[in-house]
C-alpha cells in the first residue's frame, strides 16, 4: 500500500479509508477497466444502427479499445499468475451487452440465425486477448520483414476475414476433414434432421 500510496500521491491512512485490503483495491481498478470498456461500447453502440457489417465494426471496435488501453491485459496477466479466475465486477454485463449487438443483427437480418451471440462474443473477445497479449512477440519476430508493415491492421484484416467468411472455399472436398469434425458434422446432422 505504500507503493500505492507514493504513486498516487494520496496518504496511506486515506487510501485504506476507501480501501480496507488490497484485494479491495484491486477488484476496484478491475471495475473501473470494465465501466471504462462499457462507456466505450456504449459509444460504439451508436455508431453500429446504420452499420452494413455489425461483425466486422464490433471486432475493430474492440481491437481499437484494446490497443488504448494496454493496462486492461497486464491487469488480465497478473489475475491469471496470481491464480484469479474470478470474473471481473461487471463483466458478465459487458459481455452481454456485445452480445446483445449480435442478436439484434441476427434478428435484423444482417448475421445468420444459427450461431450463438455470446459464443461469438467469447470468441470475438479471445481473438483480441490473443493477438494483444503476444503482440509485440511477434512485432519482434517479423521485424524487418515485408509483413511486418502495418502489422496491426494486417491482423485485424485478417481476423475479421476469418470472423466473417471462415477459412474454407465454397467448394472444399469432404475428404479434408478431421475424423473429428467429421463426427460433429454428423452428429450435427442427424439433431438437425
Amino acid at each position: 500500500m505504500r507503493d500505492i500510496s507514493r504513486a498516487s500521491g494520496d496518504s496511506p491512512p486515506l487510501i485504506h479509508h476507501y480501501f480496507k485490503t488490497k484485494r479491495d483495491l484491486y477488484n476496484e481498478i478491475k471495475r473501473q477497466m470494465i465501466l471504462r470498456f462499457d462507456a466505450f461500447w456504449t459509444d460504439t453502440t451508436r455508431t453500429l444502427v446504420n452499420e452494413e457489417c455489425v461483425p466486422g465494426t464490433v471486432l475493430r471496435r474492440i481491437f481499437e479499445f484494446m490497443q488504448e488501453n494496454p493496462t486492461v491485459l497486464r491487469v488480465g496477466a497478473w489475475s491469471q499468475l496470481e491464480g484469479d479466475n474470478a470474473p471481473w465486477p461487471g463483466e458478465l454485463q459487458a459481455l452481454e451487452s456485445v452480445s446483445r449487438v449480435f442478436s439484434a443483427a441476427q434478428s435484423g437480418g444482417g448475421m445468420r440465425p444459427d450461431l450463438d451471440p455470446m459464443l461469438l462474443t467469447i470468441l470475438v473477445e479471445g481473438f483480441m486477448l490473443s493477438w494483444w497479449e503476444y503482440r509485440d512477440n511477434y512485432v519482434r519476430l517479423y521485424e524487418g520483414m515485408p509483413e511486418s508493415e502495418n502489422l496491426d491492421e494486417k491482423v485485424l484484416a485478417v481476423m475479421t476475414e476469418v470472423f466473417l467468411r471462415g477459412t474454407l472455399t465454397k467448394t472444399h472436398p469432404r475428404g479434408h476433414l478431421t475424423k473429428s469434425s467429421s463426427a460433429v458434422i454428423k452428429k450435427k446432422g442427424r439433431r438437425d434432421s
